[in-house]
C-alpha cells in the first residue's frame, strides 16, 4: 500500500530499490505503457532502464514520475569505490572503458556516451576513508586510484569524441578479439550490437577466466 501510495504522489523510491519499482511499473502500467515489453523475473538495473522510454511516450503523469524514481535508484542505488577499482581492471585488463561505454549506451535507453561518462564522473565521488575501507591486498592508493581514473575517464571522452554516432551500441572485434578500434580505420573491424538482458557474468569463475584469457592475449602480443 505505502509503495502504491508513493507511485501515485510521485515521492521517491528508497535509493538501489529499482527491482520493486521495475515490478510496480508492470503492475500498474503493464497494460496501458509496457504492452510491447515482457517484464523478466529478476531484473537488472539494464532491464529497468530499458522500460523507461515506454513509460514516458506511452503513459500518464503517474507513468512518467515512476521512470524518473527508476532512473534514480539505478543511477545512485550502487555507489561504492570497489566500482572505480572495477572499472580500472576492465580498462587495463579485458577492454578500454571508451570501447565500453560506447557499447554501453546501446543497451541504456536515454543516455548517449557523453552522459554516462558524465554520471560516472558525477557518482565517482570518494574520500580517503571510503578506499580505506576496501579489503584489498595491496591496500588501494586513494590518490593513485583517483588519479588513474580521471585519466582514463578523458581518455574514453576524447574516443567518443572522435567516434560516428551511429556506432553507438556496437562493440568491436578484429581477430575474433573485442578491442577499442581506431575512429579513422573503423573499415577494418567485424561489429557487434550488444543485446539487452546481456550482463557481465556473476560466476567467478567465468570472470577468472576472461581475466587469464585477456593476459594470455597480451602475452601473445608483445615481441619477444
Amino acid at each position: 500500500m505505502k509503495e502504491a501510495k508513493a507511485a501515485m504522489s510521485g515521492q521517491p523510491a528508497p535509493p538501489g530499490d529499482f527491482a520493486s519499482l521495475y515490478r510496480r511499473a508492470f503492475e500498474n502500467f503493464g497494460a496501458s505503457a509496457l504492452w510491447s515489453s515482457r517484464p523478466v523475473a529478476n531484473p537488472t538495473p539494464a532491464d529497468a532502464l530499458a522500460i523507461t522510454q515506454s513509460l514516458r511516450v506511452e503513459g500518464n503523469l503517474q507513468a512518467r514520475q515512476l521512470a524518473e524514481q527508476i532512473e534514480r535508484a539505478c543511477r545512485d542505488g550502487r555507489r561504492e569505490p570497489r566500482d572505480v577499482v572495477d572499472l580500472l581492471t576492465i580498462h587495463d585488463r579485458v577492454l578500454r572503458l571508451g570501447a565500453v561505454v560506447l557499447a554501453a549506451a546501446g543497451k541504456a535507453l536515454g543516455f548517449t556516451p557523453e552522459g554516462i561518462i558524465n554520471e560516472i564522473r558525477r557518482i565517482a565521488r570518494y574520500t580517503e576513508a571510503d578506499f580505506r575501507r576496501l579489503a584489498s591486498d595491496p591496500p588501494v592508493d586513494p590518490a593513485d586510484t583517483m588519479t588513474s581514473f580521471r585519466a582514463i575517464l578523458s581518455e574514453a571522452e576524447s574516443f567518443i569524441a572522435r567516434m560516428p554516432t551511429d556506432k553507438v551500441g556496437l562493440i568491436f572485434l578484429q581477430g575474433g578479439n573485442v578491442v577499442e578500434p581506431d575512429p579513422d580505420r573503423l573499415q577494418d573491424y567485424q561489429t557487434h550490437a550488444g543485446q539487452r538482458r546481456g550482463q557481465w557474468p556473476s560466476n567467478a569463475e567465468i570472470i577468472t577466466a576472461m581475466f587469464e584469457r585477456s593476459a594470455h592475449r597480451g602475452e601473445q602480443g608483445r615481441p619477444s
